[in-house]
């Protein structure tokens, strides 16, 4: 198996789950914001989600919402997100990931 990298969550059940990699395996609305939370992984992790459906910063700031530049520093990993901030991204990214399946079925 390839070595994996991503950002790794505790999901409710207690297990580890690695966020780029399977984020099918932890929906968005379940996965454990953390005080500890590496905010350059997590930034990563988002940047690489994002990309992958081709959304640009812009588009998913619009729909987190907030702005182009608050995002930016996010994926950069220069500020860690506010558990509310946390949630919205993640679950906008699982709503562009259901479409984009839906899309290409």
């Amino acid at each position: 198996m390839a070595n994996l990298h991503g950002l790794v969550v505790i999901g409710p059940d207690g297990n580890r789950y690695r966020l780029i990699h399977f984020p099918e395996a932890i929906p968005a609305s379940e996965t454990i914001y953390s005080a500890t939370m590496d905010k350059k992984a997590f930034g990563l992790s988002i940047k690489k989600r994002r990309e992958a459906l081709s959304v640009s910063q812009s588009e998913l700031a619009k729909l987190v919402p907030m702005t182009q530049s608050q995002l930016s520093l996010i994926e950069a990993g220069t500020n860690k997100p506010q558990k509310r901030t946390f949630m919205a991204i993640l679950s906008c990214l699982k709503q562009l990931e259901k479409e984009a399946a839906i899309k290409s079925a």
